[in-house]
């Protein structure tokens, strides 16, 4: 759309320029063109000298054109709906612009500073050298200065004892309040050039710490013993410091996980505190320190990430879990001796009330305990560890324990696909059963009752449920009984869930399954020094 163009001076009339040309807006740092921002509005500046020279002013320019020279201001520095007279009427027509009379360009966000301007050189000379003046001509009271009136020939006594100058002036700057002394009297004091005067006597010495000692010493109350020297040290000296601070750190961070675990020992190891002798006793028969032993039962107990137990006792994450490798199975070799296997007399003298009216010939009952792992990489494994039952890979492990809550007996670590009969015959149980023994178990386990009626042993199961047979009352009241009776494997089970490292879903990690045996041992050992899991009425 061509806009035409006016004729002639009017001092409040402004054009609009044809779009075939580029213009640029005149106000300085607007970077307003016609080429860049094609639908903004250029508008022809006046011709009128005093009006153009209010334009310049108003847009800040030092510069002045020709009169000749025509001028564009781009539309971001006026107000058009207010500034321009037909602005409706050109919104709807088009035509020429007609501003209102006086009106300059007067909105100029282009030309905001981000500073503020500097201030003249002039008036800051001027004002630093009445802040000059105004310090020298400032009296400088002393408290033993003596004021004596001049004289040519008279000596003057200097004493300048800092530790003892007060100031009685306030120091202020601001000229409207300063006033000037005027005497006759002149003080030592009011030398414009200060004397920097330290007195040794009250200068602060810096200390550093020269050497940290850790004490073992039983007699010795404080275990840290600090010694300081003064700033003159070597580098070698602060290296030493520093190493010196960390393994006192770190030993200390030991002492606290030590200490925690000596404090609760059930909570962080599963050891009963009544029983907190076995550690010691473990530690002179493994002849290893007593944090590895702590370590390992810890890791049980807890199952925390080796890098987490590398925090707490101050070691590398590779060293924790060697260490773990190394010990685990020492200790077990020796707790495996707190799983006994008791005579049939014993499980008889120690039988719960429960048991003696109807089952009192039981020696023991058996379940299976399975722990979930991670998926093996190789196709067989995966198959021979998949339990239809957990419904992922496991380990299963066939627990038996005596009528009164003690195991017994704990086997070695099987596939969770292999069945309940082929662990009873492969795992050795019935090699530690007494003749004629009873067997309390599950439903699950009908398949044994041939292998141990070869063996001349005794089953105790509830009855089977069947489908198409209706089950008699008094089979109903026998399942209860047995049911009631058979919780006491379920409790021993639960005891051994309490350490994170046997729980039903812990996931152990594929390099620590060849421990697992040993570990469940440990666990196992752990239990039976535990409370009788059946109170004595």
């Amino acid at each position: 759309m061509e806009y035409p163009s006016t004729s002639g001076d009017h001092n409040n009339t402004c054009n609009i320029p044809k779009k075939s040309r580029v213009d640029s807006c005149f106000v300085p740092m607007c970077p307003s063109t016609s080429k860049k921002f094609p639908k903004k509005l250029f508008l022809t500046g006046p011709s009128d000298p005093k009006l153009r020279k209010k334009w310049f002013q108003a847009a800040k320019r030092n510069d002045s054109y020709s009169p000749k020279t025509i001028i564009r201001c781009c539309e971001d520095h006026f107000d058009l709906e207010n500034d321009v007279e037909n602005w409706i009427k050109f919104k709807m027509c088009g035509g020429k612009l007609f501003l209102k009379k006086d009106v300059v360009p007067h909105i100029f966000e282009c030309q905001n500073r981000m500073m503020p301007l500097k201030p003249r050189s002039v008036i800051m000379k001027r004002k630093r050298r009445e802040i000059l003046e105004s310090i020298e001509k400032k009296p400088d009271p002393s408290s033993e200065s003596s004021f004596t009136e001049t004289h040519g020939s008279q000596n003057i006594e200097i004493s300048n004892d800092k530790g003892v100058q007060v100031s009685i002036y306030s120091y202020k700057r601001s000229k409207q309040v300063q006033a000037e002394m005027k005497t006759t009297q002149k003080t030592v004091a009011l030398s414009p050039k200060r004397v920097n005067i330290r007195d040794h006597k009250t200068s602060p010495i810096k200390l550093n710490m020269y050497k940290i000692i850790y004490s073992n010493d039983s007699s010795d109350s404080d275990s840290i013993r600090s010694l300081f020297k003064p700033e003159e040290e070597t580098d070698s000296t602060s290296e030493s410091v520093l190493s010196g601070c960390k393994q006192l750190k770190q030993r200390q961070l030991c002492d606290i996980t030590m200490g925690r675990i000596m404090a609760q020992p059930q909570l962080y190891i599963g050891v009963p505190l009544s029983s907190i002798i076995l550690v010691e006793l473990l530690q002179k028969y493994l002849k290893c320190n007593l944090f590895h032993i702590c370590l390992v039962l810890k890791k049980l107990r807890l199952n925390e990430p080796f890098s987490i137990l590398a925090e707490d006792f101050d070691i590398h994450e590779t060293t924790a879990s060697r260490i773990f490798s190394r010990i685990c199975w020492k200790i077990a070799e020796i707790l495996k001796k707190l799983i006994i296997k008791p005579s049939r007399e014993t499980v008889l003298a120690n039988l719960p009330i429960s048991f003696r009216n109807s089952y009192s010939k039981t020696y023991c009952i058996i379940d299976c305990l399975e722990i979930e792992i991670e998926v093996p990489s190789d196709a067989v494994h995966q198959a021979l560890t998949y339990s239809s039952y957990k419904k992922c890979n496991t380990i299963k492990h066939l627990i038996s324990s005596t009528p009164d809550g003690v195991i017994n007996f704990v086997s070695d670590g099987f596939g969770g696909r292999t069945s309940d009969l082929k662990i009873f015959e492969e795992s050795g149980f019935m090699d530690i059963l007494p003749p004629g023994a009873c067997i309390m178990a599950d439903r699950g386990f009908k398949h044994i009752e041939g292998v141990l009626t070869k063996k001349q042993f005794h089953l105790i199961r509830p009855p089977s449920v069947s489908n198409t047979k209706k089950t008699s009352k008094d089979e109903v009241l026998r399942s209860k009984k047995i049911a009631s009776l058979r919780i006491h494997i379920e409790r021993v089970i639960r005891r051994l869930r309490e350490f994170a490292f046997l729980k039903p879903h812990a996931c152990v990690d594929h390099f620590l399954i060849p421990h697992l045996d040993y570990s469940i041992i440990i666990c196992c050992a752990l239990v039976n020094l535990q409370a009788p899991l059946i109170k004595i009425e």
